[in-house]
């Protein structure tokens, strides 16, 4: 389930000037993502922030070269928020070393970085990339990268095929994408009603959100698979405005 905020407008009633300062809004925003996390049939919730879902501020490529070793790798760079339930509500497989609950709440430095693991058997040759360094060289500086840990191989688009990837720590918010570009991604429980909770969410949550968000757009994604036809079937739920309330189906489809 992603939610998609919005601000009120300075004509709008209720509009609070005070609350548009950089920190009330980081404090007001991360606030919120808690909110959704305590919500009845929650499992987990992470901020996604900025402009291109799924990664936190878009993605480029960096040539990486293992500590001692001569031969580069470009590798997709993606950025994340720690201590947010990143990587255990976006659901990565475990790789060699820290959990991603562990690898979530982990004291990074600006340099740290976790890799997949087909990176890191790309990089240094083994899945258990712990402990070890990646070199990133750029206009003649040179800069050392510790691997914290992996997870496991990933696809980045339903097309493509796994590709070699860093996540790198976001330890200062870019406030430019709050709150017009600010989302929230949500793990459901297993067992949570897929009809209910999205008109649970909508009603109770209109009354709550902290000033100045408002609740701009739920997209709800449910997955049925019928493991003897081999298909999957997927329903797009959307609602516009938490304050209207109740969702509608906006697409439907069988893979």
């Amino acid at each position: 389930c992603l939610i998609s905020l919005g601000a009120l407008q300075p004509q709008a009633p209720g509009y609070d000037a005070e609350a548009q300062d950089s920190a009330t809004l980081v404090d007001n925003y991360y606030n919120l993502v808690r909110y959704v996390k305590d919500f009845d049939g929650v499992e987990s919730a992470t901020p996604v922030l900025g402009f291109c879902y799924p990664n936190s501020s878009g993605s480029s490529n960096r040539q990486l070269v293992a500590e001692g070793d001569t031969i580069p790798l470009s590798i997709m760079m993606i950025e994340f928020l720690p201590h947010t339930n990143f990587f255990d509500t976006y659901g990565f497989r475990s790789g060699k070393g820290r959990t991603p609950g562990q690898l979530s709440d982990y004291a990074y430095a600006p340099n740290d970085i976790v890799l997949t693991e087909n990176a890191a058997e790309q990089l240094f040759h083994t899945k258990d990339a712990h402990g070890k360094r990646c070199v990133s060289r750029d206009h003649g500086d040179t800069l050392y990268m510790p691997v914290v840990g992996t997870i496991g191989a990933m696809k980045m688009y339903s097309e493509w095929r796994p590709v070699p990837v860093a996540f790198m720590p976001m330890l200062t918010i870019d406030t430019s994408y709050i709150p017009e570009s600010a989302h929230i991604l949500v793990r459901l429980k297993e067992g949570v009603s897929m009809e209910r909770f999205p008109h649970n969410f909508c009603f109770k949550s209109s009354k709550v959100v902290p000033k100045p968000f408002i609740i701009d757009y739920l997209l709800f994604i449910h997955a049925v698979r019928c493991p003897k036809m081999n298909t999957l079937s997927v329903f797009i739920y959307s609602s516009r405005r938490a304050s209207v309330g109740g969702m509608r189906l906006m697409w439907r489809a069988g893979i």
